[in-house]
């Protein structure tokens, strides 16, 4: 190819490809225009980290805002489908594109105790997220002592599981009853040790939702474990209320403390901190004031760039143990959700709990969010 030829050449794809870049600059501009319309109409603010080059949006985008946008999703096209809008306009979308929202929630049940109560409870908050929910039932017979084998003993064991097998049905039966021919919600059951079995299809959920432990009247084989849950399923556990009141989550309380665990239980808690009209990061402070401080600073900081309305408050030691500490400030200001850590490990296959995780397990007058 003679010089002039290849110059030419080398001209006319430089041309196209600036043609093309103005192209995809123009086409963003419009992009943003609409978004910051929309934003200006709906008064929504959402931090977002779009998955594209931060070079290329900075020579198209105004102001030099590349990687914080103002958007609701609708109109573009790199977050398509990774915008879900709450109850109150509110959006979340996590640093890597993906909806940071509860898109599966189960439900367990007590073959023991009505359904109707905590199914109303989870579908209710089902359908505030507009997620799917899974119900999930599980009891095992008492096993056998080798003292225990024999004839009579086995007629025992085969009756108290016929028993469950019928109870599981029944279970089956108000599902179906109150959630209908819904596609959004499905059944799973079995015959076994329903903390472990809980724990295994807790994989298939972004949250769990059990009952409030009531270990007077618990028998173990019928019912969960709450500490072998919590540490156990890799999910968040939202232990619901005696009643299984409705929760608005208007007002949320943070237990905070400085460990990996509370860490993990802000984040899982997010679709419920972002909807809230007040957060609360409560610390108990100790002897190191200063420290708790900041700690506190940097998550309430964490939060508010997540556009969550939320505030510290230092809880003096001393004056009651820390649970009825964190209780008494949720009451303070009407939360009737509670997030926090969950701190344990397991000892001869028990699970062994520090005193406010099992405090905060024991008190069911308000929803605990808790995390492991």
């Amino acid at each position: 190819m003679r010089e002039a030829d290849k110059k030419a050449s080398d001209s006319g794809i430089d041309n196209r490809v600036i043609r093309y870049d103005q192209q995809i600059g123009d086409i963003m501009r419009r992009q943003f225009a609409s978004i910051e319309q929309q934003v200006a109409k709906r008064g929504i603010h959402v931090d977002l980290l779009l998955g594209i080059d931060n070079a290329l949006l900075e020579s198209h985008c105004q102001g030099g805002q590349a990687d914080r946008i103002r958007s609701d999703g609708h109109d573009n096209p790199w977050t398509a489908g990774r915008v879900k809008q709450s109850s109150d306009n509110s959006l979340l979308v996590s640093a890597e594109g993906r909806s940071m929202i509860y898109n599966t929630i189960m439900v367990q049940l007590d073959v023991e105790a009505l359904a109707a109560p905590r199914l109303a409870f989870a579908w209710d908050l089902a359908q505030r997220f507009e997620a799917d929910l899974i119900a999930f039932a599980a009891a095992e017979a008492f096993p056998l002592m080798p003292a225990d084998i024999g004839g009579a003993s086995v007629e025992v064991t085969r009756a108290e599981t016929y028993e469950i097998t019928d109870r599981l049905h029944a279970l089956k039966s108000e599902f179906d009853e109150l959630i209908g021919d819904s596609d959004k919600a499905s059944w799973r059951s079995v015959i076994g040790d329903p903390t472990r079995f809980l724990a295994l299809n807790a994989r298939a959920a972004d949250l769990l939702i059990v009952g409030s432990d009531d270990r007077d009247t618990r028998r173990r084989l019928r019912t969960i474990d709450p500490g072998g849950i919590v540490l156990s399923a890799g999910r968040p556990v939202l232990f619901a209320t005696d009643g299984f009141r409705p929760m608005t989550a208007d007002n949320v309380l943070v237990a905070w403390k400085d460990t990996c665990e509370a860490r993990r239980a802000v984040v899982d808690a997010m679709p419920f901190l972002t909807d809230a009209r007040q957060v609360v990061v409560a610390t108990v402070v100790g002897d190191d004031t200063r420290e708790a401080r900041e700690s506190a600073a940097d998550v309430v900081r964490f939060l508010m760039k997540h556009g969550i309305k939320v505030r510290s408050d230092m809880l003096a030691a001393g004056m009651a143990n820390t649970a009825d500490a964190l209780v008494a400030a949720a009451a303070q200001i009407e939360a009737d959700l509670i997030v926090s850590g969950g701190y344990g490990h397991s000892r001869l296959r028990e699970w062994a709990f520090g005193g406010v995780t099992r405090s905060l397990l024991a008190n069911s007058a308000v929803n605990r969010l808790i995390a492991s």
